[in-house]
């Protein structure tokens, strides 16, 4: 293979798009939208998730980090109910 072409080769390897990661979030919005659930519920699921992924890389995670996560939730007025609300989403 002539230099010319090795260097077009790795330059378009190079240049390629990278695959993009999944909405995984945004598919499970979508699904529980498709299943005909409330506005008021996809709010509650959007909430949720958003303050999750926002604190825990979710790709990676696993029951312990979970768990850390969710009893890092104080209790409100509503006692553990907040925490509880977390783990369904």
């Amino acid at each position: 293979m002539s230099p010319v072409k090795k260097t077009a080769d790795s330059l378009s390897r190079y240049l390629r798009p990278k695959q993009q990661q999944k909405d995984y979030v945004g598919l499970f919005l979508q699904s529980r939208a498709a299943m005909g659930v409330s506005p008021k519920t996809l709010r509650f699921y959007r909430q949720r998730l958003f303050q999750f992924v926002g604190k825990i890389d979710y790709l990676k995670a696993n029951r312990q980090t979970i768990e850390r996560y969710l009893d890092s939730i104080p209790p409100n007025k509503n006692g553990l109910a907040t925490r509880h609300a977390s783990f369904r989403a």
